[in-house]
């Protein structure tokens, strides 16, 4: 597979599996849709070669378009509990005091 088509499935992918994560958890605002439009592609991009890499997936372009895809939708559900656990920690914060 050459550069560019790589470089176009990985796109595709990540714009896909954004869209997943929308879809699936629909935001309240304007803001938290962009937030998470733009972390769900970034994650999809950066951490694709890694989750193709530990699944032992060939690098093939809908593999390749697959996995950033699932990066992507996976990347909000890990979001969303690192931001649960942000809350839970402020709130027994301010219970101690």
């Amino acid at each position: 597979m050459d550069v560019l088509a790589a470089l176009a499935a990985k796109a595709l992918g990540a714009v896909g599996g954004a869209i997943l994560a929308l879809v699936f958890i629909w935001p309240a605002t304007r803001k938290e849709a962009i937030s998470r439009g733009v972390v769900s592609i970034f994650c999809g991009w950066a951490f694709e070669p890694h989750l193709s890499w530990y699944l032992s997936i060939p690098d093939t372009g809908e593999m390749t378009m697959g996995t950033a895809a699932a990066a992507a939708a996976l990347s909000w559900w890990v979001m969303g509990a690192v931001i649960r656990l942000v809350r839970f920690g402020k709130r027994y914060e301010d219970e101690g005091k």
